[in-house]
């Protein structure tokens, strides 16, 4: 299934979305461009507009589209922190595993920012009690429904901005892989402090957004870490 993914522009609402969003990146972008430096943004601006699908094992095996790096600007996002995303890109199944593997199969998973769906599968497949995937771009969260149709994995996915998003009561696996900027995290990781139970948070290419990785060292432990990895956890809290 894997193939180039074209947004269209639609009715008049879409196509003010639309518009919106790419205003709202272009003033992403100028941020970034001064965060960085010029040169090294255009190489990689050059790098994630240059969209296209390409075959992997995991599609190729599951007959899935879960593939290609998907930039934000195509993409109908009707959500102000728009400007605060990634581009989409999964990271491959085996770095997926690797992710999850520290977070006990008794919790809910929830991917934030999970995109076409592969990590969804994946934790589906590993066991965990519960999966839920967060995507703000509605086309994206189309791709992963129809994905887990596909493979018959029993997920759920929830069309919304991750940063508003309630997170589940109960023993609690966060997977994250750079979706989107601090700006964003701060209100995820102000739910994780406030929260009583079991708590895990494991972040894949953490090094992307070094704010980040500070607001989860200021309220949890890191469990484990390795090259592009850090998971961090937290006990349920005392009442005494």
């Amino acid at each position: 299934m894997s193939g180039v993914f074209c947004a269209t522009w639609g009715s008049p609402s879409d196509t003010l979305s639309k518009m919106l969003n790419i205003s709202l990146l272009v003033k992403k972008a100028a941020r970034e461009a001064r965060k960085v430096g010029l040169r090294r943004f255009v190489v990689e601006a050059v790098n994630r507009f240059s969209y296209r699908a390409t075959a992997n094992d995991f599609d190729r095996a599951n007959r899935t589209d879960t593939g290609g790096r998907v930039p934000l600007w195509r993409l109908g996002i009707p959500y102000p922190s728009a400007r605060f995303g990634a581009s989409y890109l999964s990271p491959t199944e085996e770095r997926i595993k690797d992710g999850l593997e520290n977070i006990p199969r008794h919790a809910t998973l929830v991917d934030l920012g999970s995109g076409k769906g592969r990590a969804l599968i994946i934790a589906a497949r590993m066991g965990f009690r519960r999966v839920i995937g967060v995507e703000f771009a509605a086309e994206l969260a189309d791709i992963a429904r129809r994905n887990l149709v596909i493979t018959g994995a029993r997920a759920e996915v929830i069309l919304g901005d991750a940063g508003e998003y309630t997170l589940p009561d109960g023993p609690l696996g966060i997977y994250l892989y750079n979706p989107f900027s601090v700006e964003v995290m701060r209100k995820i990781a102000a739910q994780l402090d406030g929260r009583s139970g079991e708590t895990w948070v494991a972040y894949l290419n953490p090094g992307s957004e070094p704010a980040c990785v500070e607001l989860f060292d200021a309220i949890m432990d890191r469990a484990a870490e390795r090259h592009g990895l850090i998971v961090w956890s937290a006990r349920k809290k005392s009442c005494g």
